[in-house]
């Protein structure tokens, strides 16, 4: 009879927590913050690249809902950088039009348009959080149309 053996791998942030003087949470924290701010020029730069990305599968009055959906999860995925997360919101919010859609109809060729026109205006925008929640309502109210 075989014998299974397990063991139990302690994650390296773990570990440092728990050490003497190790790692606090509120220094890991910000350790992960710096990362971010020391990566954002390259992020935004990858960010503009996906937004250039997602016009692309969008044109010509038709759209390509897999890659657009792929695209805007990518987005989401890179939108730590922006501080009140209004990008990524923007983003989900396509993804969402996108499970919607129940066909390329004009209805979801104007959603679909106006959720890419909001994640261009949105990225690197230089507006404040309450016009970036104008912009995501707006985005809501479009989403509500749509069949659930």
């Amino acid at each position: 009879m075989k014998s299974v053996k397990k063991y139990a791998v302690k994650p390296k942030l773990s570990m440092l927590i728990e050490e003497v003087g190790g790692l606090t949470i509120e220094r890991a924290l910000l350790n992960a913050n710096a990362i971010v701010e020391e990566k954002k020029d390259v992020i935004l730069e990858k960010i503009d690249e996906l937004v250039e990305k997602i016009e692309g599968a969008y044109k010509n009055g038709q759209f390509d809902g897999e890659e657009i959906y792929r695209i805007s999860s990518e987005i989401v995925g890179l939108s730590a950088v922006e501080k009140d997360g209004s990008l990524a919101e923007a983003a989900i919010s396509l993804c969402e039009a996108i499970d919607r859609s129940t066909g390329i109809g004009d209805r979801e060729l104007r959603i679909v348009q106006v959720h890419i026109d909001a994640i261009r205006m949105l990225h690197r925008s230089d507006a404040g959080p309450a016009v970036h929640r104008v912009v995501l309502e707006g985005l809501e109210k479009t989403l509500n149309k749509m069949p659930k």
